[in-house]
């Protein structure tokens, strides 16, 4: 089966998940965060220590959280993301700090 993201968050037990948009750099999602997307609650039919025993249903959860993360957070930030750079709303300093309308981003804008 391919790479899906949510599925690490949900075994770490993470109780929310978010969709990103960030600067990229040479390592894989290490970039300054520009925008946090609205979370998606984790819910789970069966407790966590027996979706670790059961790799298909995990799988198939973590697909299902993934395409309503995709709704909910990549479909909203990654339009709003390329509209607020075209406005030049987005800047960054040599140290690589991000600012939104001037204002230093340490962890990206929550919407």
């Amino acid at each position: 089966l391919h790479y899906i993201p949510s599925k690490k968050a949900i075994l770490a037990g993470e109780k929310q998940l978010h969709s990103t948009t960030h600067i990229v750099t040479e390592q894989l999602d290490a970039g300054p965060i520009l925008l946090i997307s609205k979370p998606l609650n984790v819910e789970l039919p069966v407790s966590l220590d027996e979706l670790k025993n059961n790799e298909k249903l995990l799988d198939e959860i973590a697909v299902r959280h993934q395409e309503k993360l995709k709704e909910i957070g990549d479909w909203q930030i990654f339009p709003l993301t390329l509209h607020w750079i075209a406005e030049g709303r987005f800047t960054m300093n040599n140290s690589n700090n991000v600012f939104l309308d001037g204002t230093k981003l340490d962890k990206g804008y929550r919407l």
